[in-house]
């Protein structure tokens, strides 16, 4: 693993040479949603920083990746008696993609594979991660992998649960087999969002245990932590749903900077409920230094709002 400096300088870098020639769409966007968000709850400069420290977890990661795959993760893995007192029930491990996300998986994996070798773990994946990079997904006969867009999706995850195995599911994913016609509604930050409700409709019908598997906010951290079963005794599937976003939600109060997907956040709020932040009346920058290029348009945004526009 890099060191924190040699990263850092690696960002740092890269950003001074951005503000020149432009950014990606994706590093852009996370900005850009950072700002959206949290306008009103944080400053621009907390924000800018916040992009950054999220610009410096991408870089680790995907410099880990190699190591990630090839060096043992288990004795990262704490609190499992949790899920060891109650083994035989199956039920859903559920996860986010923060922190050192792809620890989760590790450490998982290699549990069931040398302890649990009677019990499958099924890790839900959408087809184009699974299909761009299936060197980072280990295959052993313990260890199975359901696509979230294929059609029967849910009668494996049922099926599975049912005999007693698992299902791993990082759930801001949020990807299944076409257009949910159903989805939910919930709270997020400061915006509203809408969730595919296939999952939680799960949790409500089969009243199986639901356990948390978290990374740390530290991406230099591989420690992972299961929690307590959160099922909720005849819960109904919103209330599934916002009590997982629940605990994760308290890790993005404290560290909203270690979210791995807010490049496409955008893609699922329906109300961004804007607050615009406090313009310091000293500063003469409104809009963003970071920029890309859309179809020859130089696309900038508001850095108290978040919102896009095109630089004339």
């Amino acid at each position: 693993m890099k060191q924190r400096q040699e990263i850092e300088e690696i960002i740092k870098k890269r950003i001074s040479e951005e503000v020149k020639a432009g950014s990606n769409v994706n590093h852009f966007m996370i900005y850009a949603n950072m700002s959206r968000e949290m306008a009103g709850i944080h400053t621009p400069e907390e924000i800018y920083e916040m992009w950054v420290k999220n610009r410096e977890m991408m870089c680790l990661l995907d410099e880990d990746k190699a190591r990630m795959r090839e060096s043992t993760h288990i004795e990262n893995l704490k609190n499992f008696e949790i899920i060891e007192e109650n083994i035989d029930k199956g039920g859903f491990i559920i996860s986010f993609h923060y922190g050192n996300y792809r620890a989760v998986a590790a450490a998982l994996i290699e549990k069931f594979e040398k302890d649990y070798s009677d019990k499958v773990v099924n890790i839900v994946v959408d087809r184009a991660s699974f299909g761009a990079e299936p060197e980072l997904y280990k295959h052993c006969d313990n260890i199975k992998y359901l696509v979230s867009e294929d059609m029967d999706i849910g009668i494996k995850m049922v099926e599975q649960i049912q005999v007693g195995n698992y299902v791993a599911i990082f759930l801001d994913g949020n990807s299944g087999y076409l257009k949910d016609r159903n989805p939910f509604i919930i709270k997020f930050m400061t915006s509203t969002i809408q969730l595919r409700s296939g999952v939680f409709r799960i949790m409500e019908l089969l009243k199986k245990p639901v356990y948390t598997l978290m990374a740390s906010g530290d991406p230099y951290d591989e420690t992972v932590t299961v929690g307590e079963n959160i099922y909720i005794d005849n819960a109904t599937a919103i209330e599934m749903a916002e009590k997982c976003y629940e605990i994760f939600l308290k890790k993005m109060d404290k560290a909203p900077e270690y979210w791995r997907l807010w490049y496409r956040h955008d893609k699922q709020v329906i109300d961004w409920n804007d607050q615009e932040a406090t313009e310091d009346e000293n500063s003469e920058k409104k809009w963003s230094e970071i920029f890309f290029t859309s179809k020859g348009n130089k696309v900038v945004f508001d850095v108290y709002t978040g919102k896009l526009a095109i630089c004339e």
